[in-house]
């Protein structure tokens, strides 16, 4: 897992996982067999690529679907802490 991190619309860095210290977790919700709602939790510890320093992240991510099965909304809610 690769998470770019962007500065001005320049990528300045990178934070990655190496497998092991990175979990995501996902549960996606049917309505009358259509999508209705999606939620995806990301926890783990990230590295930056150009300093070596370590993160843990908590992530949390919810989304609904209108009726045509397209997303509708998207909540988020991250966590960076420097350790």
């Amino acid at each position: 897992m690769t998470l770019p991190i962007i500065c001005d619309g320049q990528e300045v860095d990178a934070l990655y996982g190496d497998g092991d210290g990175v979990t995501v977790h996902v549960i996606i919700h049917y309505k009358n067999n259509e999508f209705d709602w999606d939620k995806m939790i990301v926890k783990g510890t990230l590295t930056s690529e150009s300093t070596g320093e370590t993160f843990k992240t908590n992530e949390f991510q919810k989304s609904e679907f209108n009726e045509e099965g397209r997303y509708s909304t998207n909540y988020f809610q991250t966590q960076f802490l420097y350790s």
